[in-house]
Order: structure tokens, then sequence, then C-alpha cells
């Protein structure tokens, strides 16, 4: 039973830790993003 706690703790980690990464990409994106499209305003 430990084992699988365990188990979905370790995923639930990752999974944030990659919706972290996205989000931060997303983020990183849309700031470039805007950046090249305010120069054609």
């Amino acid at each position: 039973m430990a084992a699988k706690i365990i188990a979905e703790d370790v995923e639930i980690r990752i999974y944030n830790g990659s919706l972290r990464e996205i989000l931060k990409n997303l983020n990183n994106y849309l700031w470039y993003r805007d950046q090249h499209v305010s120069k054609y305003k």
C-alpha cells in the first residue's frame, strides 16, 4: 500500500513539474511574441 502512495506522489510531482515547465514555456512564448508584435504596430 505504501508503495502505491509513493508512486502516486512521484507521479503528481512529475505532473506538477512538467505543468510548471509548460506554463513557463508558454509565458516565454507569449512574451517573445508580444515583443515582436509590438514592433509591427
